[in-house]
């Protein structure tokens, strides 16, 4: 179970999420075009990103929830792993 800080309250939430889930999540980030980090907004980048995982396994209702949860605490991470990719192929 991870515990995730909400920078806009104090409250913790409990997502529940397996390993293997969040290495899909993951998996799903790094290899989405950088473009799309970069230029998405907030919904549609998840529901993106909710769409690949989804189509590598079958996800309960739960499991959506978590996903999304843990995307929407993890999008200013996801924001700049997208502008330093696009930092570094600006640079080849």
């Amino acid at each position: 179970m991870t515990t995730i800080p909400f920078p806009q309250t104090t409250r913790l939430i409990k997502v529940t999420m397996n390993p293997i889930l969040i290495r899909q999540v993951w998996a799903a980030i790094e290899g989405m075009q950088t473009t799309n980090l970069c230029s998405l907004d907030d919904r549609t980048l998840i529901d993106n990103l909710l769409g690949v995982v989804g189509r590598k396994q079958a996800l309960d209702y739960g499991e959506k929830q978590a996903i999304n949860r843990y995307l929407r605490a993890k999008l200013p991470l996801v924001r700049d792993i997208g502008d330093a990719r696009l930092s570094d192929e600006r640079k080849k």
